[in-house]
């Protein structure tokens, strides 16, 4: 019941600080379920690092460590909730970039996680250096193969047609609340946009 307790209380201290930086500083707003993500997401990086500063066998431990990186990961999900347009000229473009490599940075992380689990119950009997080198080659491999172009070029996403399509889609929806449909219909949307998947 101790242990319970204080990961309870480590917890709710940092959801309450979470909760303190939204009522205090501007933010972009949350749903309740993105904030119930983000809090469960904490609790389970907080019981991961737990689990890896009690596992009594050393071998078992970078499991721990792996899942506790990955979900405290949450914290930088959340800080992108604060960077608005009240910072800077530059502002959007930080929230593009933060979004786009948090969600490689997940990708990478979940990744990397699952596959170490898997390589530690297939070799065993491997030092645990050597199942992190096999893990990130086979992860790191596979990412730098797929996400390349995201390191290569930071614009990479603006070249793409799903971007031009995104943008279409965009402009659709400003003309429209210009006048004065301010909750169109995908109908209405389609009506009037132009993407390049349709022609």
């Amino acid at each position: 019941m101790k242990v319970f307790k204080k990961i309870v209380f480590f917890w709710l201290i940092a959801v309450g600080l979470e909760f303190i930086c939204l009522l205090f500083l501007p933010n972009d707003g949350s749903s309740v379920a993105t904030l119930l993500l983000d809090s469960i997401s904490l609790l389970t990086g907080i019981v991961c690092l737990y689990l890896y500063l009690k596992e009594p066998t050393k071998s078992n431990r970078p499991i721990f460590a792996n899942f506790s990186v990955l979900f405290f990961l949450s914290l930088v999900i959340f800080a992108y909730k604060f960077i608005g347009d009240d910072y800077a000229v530059w502002s959007n473009s930080v929230r593009f970039y933060l979004y786009q490599y948090q969600i490689l940075a997940y990708n990478f992380l979940l990744a990397f996680a699952v596959l170490y689990v898997v390589i530690d119950s297939l070799f065993n009997d491997f030092r645990t250096r050597h199942k992190y080198v096999l893990t990130l080659l086979i992860v790191g491999g596979t990412f730098a193969y797929y996400y390349y172009p995201y390191f290569d070029n930071p614009k990479y996403l603006v070249t793409t047609e799903d971007w031009a399509d995104y943008q279409a889609i965009g402009n659709s929806v400003r003309k429209l609340a210009e006048h004065g449909n301010t909750n169109p219909t995908v109908g209405e949307i389609s009506s009037v946009t132009e993407l390049g998947v349709w022609r």
